[in-house]
C-alpha cells in the first residue's frame, strides 16, 4: 500500500541532506516556540498586557516561520513522494541507508516529540486564557447586574453602611 504512494523508493543522498536540513531547522523553530509557549504560560499568570503583547507578536512571527518550513519540507517529500503521510514518510527514512541516515531519522522523531509538546502548551495556554475569559466575564456580569443600593461599597469605594443593615453586622 505505501509502496503506490512513492513516485521512486529511494532517497538520494541529496534529497536526504536537504530534508535533514529542513528538519534541523523546523525542530530549532519548534524548539524556540516551546520556549515562548512556556513565557506565555507564565505571562498569563502574571497578568501583564504590555509583555504578554510583544511576546504574542513574535510567537504569531514564528508561527508563520513555521507554517513556512512545513510547506518547504512537504514540497521536499513530494519530489520523492506522492502523498507525504507520517507513515510513508517513515518507511522512506527506514529504506535510506546513507550517510544521513541517522540524522535524518533523529530530526524526524525530534520533530514529532516537539510537535506534540507544543501543542500541549498551546492547549493548556487557551484553558487559561478561556478560564480567565470566564472569570472576568463573571465578574463583570456581577458588577453590572448588582442594585447600586444594595452595595456593600459606595461609589466612592468606601464602606457603605446600610447595605448590611443593622450595626451589629458592622461589626
Amino acid at each position: 500500500m505505501a509502496s503506490n504512494t512513492l513516485t521512486n523508493n529511494t532517497l538520494t543522498d541529496r534529497s536526504a541532506s536537504a530534508l535533514q536540513q529542513t528538519l534541523a531547522l523546523y525542530v530549532q523553530q519548534l524548539n524556540e516556540l516551546h520556549e515562548i509557549l512556556m513565557r506565555e504560560r507564565d505571562l498569563l499568570a502574571e497578568l501583564e498586557p504590555a509583555r504578554y503583547q510583544v511576546l504574542l507578536e513574535h510567537k504569531t512571527n514564528l508561527l508563520q516561520e513555521v507554517a513556512q518550513l512545513d510547506t518547504n519540507f512537504v514540497n521536499q517529500l513530494k519530489k520523492t513522494l506522492k502523498q507525504p503521510t507520517r507513515a510513508v514518510i517513515e518507511q522512506l527514512f527506514a529504506n535510506y541507508h546513507g550517510p544521513f541516515a541517522h540524522a535524518l531519522v533523529a530530526q524526524w522523531y525530534a520533530l514529532q516529540t516537539k510537535l506534540l509538546a507544543c501543542q500541549r502548551l498551546n492547549e493548556i495556554n487557551a484553558q487559561i486564557v478561556s478560564h480567565s475569559q470566564r472569570h472576568y466575564n463573571r465578574l463583570g456580569a456581577i458588577l453590572r447586574q448588582q442594585d447600586p443600593d444594595e452595595t456593600i461599597y459606595g461609589k466612592s469605594g468606601r464602606y457603605n453602611n446600610s447595605s448590611l443593615g443593622g450595626s451589629w453586622v458592622q461589626a
